[in-house]
């Protein structure tokens, strides 16, 4: 009888943490390289080659209406271009196309991160103007109407891009910082003039919200927006499906 009742409470044990990394699981769904609704037709993978030489890989997302213009989305430190897979299918419902990339040193592009210097993270703006090269070869995309949205150092790398091309019609930087791994903002800010800007950051996350604070001050811009929560989340962590919709009518009007 004993027996009877120690496998019996084994027994509830196990179906208790089943049930509760099921849980878990259902709360923070893992991103993997399937993306929710996007056909296999619409996406292109692509191998881009930076003017330096480095082979990064992309994907372009083609949106039903191809003769649209194209977000360009740029991914945090560390991570790669799988980090933005809840919200390109957003953008595409929208009629927008995109691309994504692996930075150098990130996901299946070229370079080894653990040998990177300040250089060698300075050096992925021209990562961003491989796909904006490759961009401008496609007909059916509007590539005088781009939009840059980046991530950490991702924000940076897209605003100091932007600043030498005036194809970029709007930037969104989320958890910018005045100076990642040698990639500097406080310049950048301001020589890319009067184009519209937001500028997205979580209280929480110091040097990013105070960094947010300096640009947004010290901007010229009168189309910029300044957006902040009261967390400490970093980068693409802080987009969730209000903030995805929010941003999404923000682009609208500045491209379509």
């Amino acid at each position: 009888m004993a027996d009877r009742k120690i496998f019996a409470t084994l027994l509830n044990l196990l179906i208790l943490s089943i049930t509760l990394l099921s849980i878990i699981s259902c709360n923070n769904p893992q991103i993997s390289e399937e993306l929710p609704n996007v056909s296999k037709e619409k996406i292109t993978e692509v191998r881009l080659t930076s003017s330096d030489n480095m082979k990064i890989d992309a994907r372009l997302y083609k949106a039903d209406n191809e003769e649209r213009p194209i977000v360009i989305l740029l991914h945090m430190l560390g991570s790669d271009q799988t980090s933005y897979n809840l919200f390109v299918p957003k953008l595409l419902e929208n009629g927008i196309n995109v691309m994504t990339l692996d930075f150098r040193g990130h996901g299946k592009s070229g370079g080894s991160l653990e040998s990177f210097v300040d250089k060698d993270y300075q050096a992925m703006i021209n990562d961003v103007n491989a796909a904006t090269d490759y961009i401008a070869g496609i007909e059916s995309i509007d590539d005088e109407k781009i939009v840059i949205i980046g991530a950490s150092i991702g924000a940076n790398i897209a605003l100091n891009y932007a600043v030498n091309d005036e194809r970029v019609k709007f930037v969104v930087l989320l958890s910018p910082g005045l100076d990642y791994k040698g990639v500097k903002t406080d310049q950048a800010i301001l020589d890319y003039g009067d184009r519209p800007i937001e500028i997205i950051a979580g209280q929480e996350d110091k040097y990013s919200y105070d960094s947010s604070r300096a640009l947004t001050d010290n901007s010229p811009s009168t189309k910029l927006s300044f957006r902040n929560f009261g967390n400490d989340l970093h980068g693409t962590n802080l987009l969730n499906d209000k903030l995805i919709k929010d941003l999404i009518e923000d682009i609208k009007p500045e491209i379509i």
